[in-house]
């Protein structure tokens, strides 16, 4: 009886024994699955963060394009507007011209 006994004891022990290996080596696998689970996760939020620095530079890039191109507009709608009044100066100087010119004809003809 007592060697059936510490034969159940040394197969129970071994048994036992085999499970507490299997069980580290299942923890193992298991620990090893969450850090590349992890690695992954950081390498994606990383991605991520590229991204959106990208996106943010692009997007300053194309707010320093568009004061450009609106100091071009106004540029060219004050050198519009000096054009125009200068056009208007000459037109306005022509008209007296042609009035002044008009004057003296009809003074002339009244002589």
């Amino acid at each position: 009886l007592i060697l059936e006994a510490e034969t159940q004891f040394k197969e129970s022990s071994t048994k036992l024994a085999a499970e507490q290996e299997r069980l580290r080596e299942e923890m193992e696998v298991q620990a090893e699955l969450v850090a590349a689970e992890r690695a992954t996760a950081e390498e994606e939020k990383q991605r991520q963060l590229e991204e959106l620095e990208r996106q943010r530079s692009e997007l300053q890039q194309l707010e320093e394009e568009k004061k450009l191109l609106e100091q071009r507009r106004l540029e060219e709608e004050q050198h519009l507007t000096q054009e125009r009044q200068a056009d208007a100066a000459r037109a306005a100087e022509e008209r007296a011209r042609l009035a002044a010119e008009a004057d003296t004809q009809q003074a002339e003809i009244e002589k």
